[in-house]
């Protein structure tokens, strides 16, 4: 998806709710971010050392624009 839109792993981070998203974003060299509303738990996700774990929409919001 990134070739197709021309970005690099870089310029993209992995919103996911799953160790496998966390873990695919990582093995992509891309940031990620947890988010708790899903199948994993925080301490699940954390695992996978992602830039911010999210609760809700509203953090998630707060940590993409900061």
């Amino acid at each position: 998806m990134l070739e197709e839109l021309g970005l690099s792993a870089q310029d993209a981070v992995m919103i996911g709710d799953t160790q496998i998203d966390m873990t695919m974003a990582k093995a992509a060299g891309m940031d990620r971010i947890g988010v708790t509303m899903g199948v994993h738990s925080a301490q699940q996700l954390n695992e996978l050392d992602p830039i911010a774990t999210v609760d809700n929409y509203l953090q998630l919001q707060q940590v993409l624009l900061g």
